[in-house]
């Protein structure tokens, strides 16, 4: 199953109605999304034919020698970059690297902005989480004193 086609895993969580892990698919599929608008946008920026081999080189030691060769654009260099997990929704350093190095200072800020982003989402779901756990806790106190 692709990792952007979750449709199957979804009908066979609704059909067992898990409906948490459902929403965790969900939740998933939305940051995958987002995730991917956001190398759509940087390989516009990026995807300039005189500076692709400074991208390259940039990358140097994220992919493996052998496999440099069949990169021939931008689109290709994210695809080998996420097959050895240099690059990821929770692994942008590269990004930032190449808009700095390419002089991108808006791509750098637009990174900055999905990596904030995701990171305040995952706080906000840790407390959630936390807060739900300790309402728990006080309905079994109040449970066992009855």
């Amino acid at each position: 199953m692709a990792i952007d086609s979750l449709e199957v895993l979804k009908d066979l969580l609704e059909g067992i109605e898990k409906w948490n892990l459902l929403e965790m698919v969900k939740k998933f599929e939305s940051k995958r999304k987002e995730y991917k608008t956001l190398l759509e946008q940087c390989g516009r920026e990026l995807d300039e034919r005189s500076q692709f081999e400074q991208l390259i080189s940039i990358c140097e030691g994220k992919i493996s020698h052998d496999r440099q060769g069949h990169i021939t654009d931008i689109w290709t260099l994210f695809t080998e970059l996420e097959k050895e997990n240099s690059l990821g929704i929770k692994r942008l350093e590269i990004l930032k690297t190449m808009a700095i190095k390419m002089k991108k200072p808006y791509l750098l800020q637009h990174v900055e902005m999905f990596e904030n982003k995701r990171e305040q989402e995952e706080d906000a779901e840790r407390e959630r989480r936390r807060s739900q756990g300790e309402e728990c806790t006080m309905l079994l106190t109040l449970c066992c004193q009855s």
